[in-house]
């Protein structure tokens, strides 16, 4: 029994020394962070959250991280604070911020959806509002963008569609022109083939009147001769 109490004691001094020393790194991690200092700032909330997780560290790193403009990974810090806030405040503190680091990372439904709970939880936050209204306004101007960017590109593969169907014709009209130049050659080929053939049976039926002439004329001389 007196060694249990013994353990006890020494694991709840173990524990308050621990905690001690996550507050005091957490403190060190505000004084960089005051400074401008934001990536020691970040080292040290990392490590008072290495120690004893809290509410306070992860959110105040999620700071650290937003002010490198690292944006992305501060939501994410912003997102855990979300669900180890203890209170009220402090989870509208963190969707708050939450809402901000989606708007710089131009994830705006994500931002609004943040900002909308920060305004449930305190309605009278004016800043939540103002950039709710404010990242609501981008949100249709990109929705707007995305539509005109969307018909001009329908526009582009129209036209470009246009272009190859007129390329198409084009092609097929030049190659029907080609045919048609190949049929009117070989007819004209063959034309003078035929002529040609007419021309030597002209030639030939010539030679042959030349002849029968000449035939004639020799059986004619033939008949005038007189024999003594």
């Amino acid at each position: 029994m007196k060694h249990a109490l013994v353990l006890l004691l020494m694991l709840l001094v173990a524990g308050q020394i621990l905690a001690q020393s996550a507050h005091k790194t957490l403190r060190q991690g505000d004084s960089e962070y005051d400074n401008g200092r934001f990536k020691q700032a970040e080292e040290q909330y990392r490590k008072a959250n290495s120690g004893n997780k809290s509410y306070q560290s992860t959110y105040n790193q999620g700071n650290a991280i937003y002010s490198q403009e690292r944006f992305d990974e501060a939501a994410q810090k912003y997102e855990d604070a979300v669900q180890s806030a203890d209170d009220k405040q402090a989870r509208q503190r963190a969707y708050y911020n939450l809402g901000n680091a989606y708007f710089q990372d131009k994830k705006l439904e994500k931002s609004i959806d943040a900002y909308r709970q920060a305004l449930r939880l305190d309605p009278n936050d004016q800043d939540a509002l103002n950039n709710l209204v404010l990242a609501m306004m981008q949100h249709k101007q990109q929705q707007e963008q995305q539509s005109q960017d969307q018909e001009n590109k329908d526009q582009q593969d129209q036209q470009q569609q246009q272009q190859q169907d007129q390329q198409q014709q084009q092609q097929q009209d030049q190659q029907i022109q080609n045919e048609n130049q190949q049929q009117n050659a070989q007819a004209k080929e063959d034309l003078s083939k035929e002529e040609a053939q007419q021309l030597l049976q002209i030639v030939e039926q010539e030679e042959k009147k030349v002849q029968d002439k000449m035939k004639k004329v020799g059986g004619d001389r033939k008949r005038k001769t007189k024999e003594w």
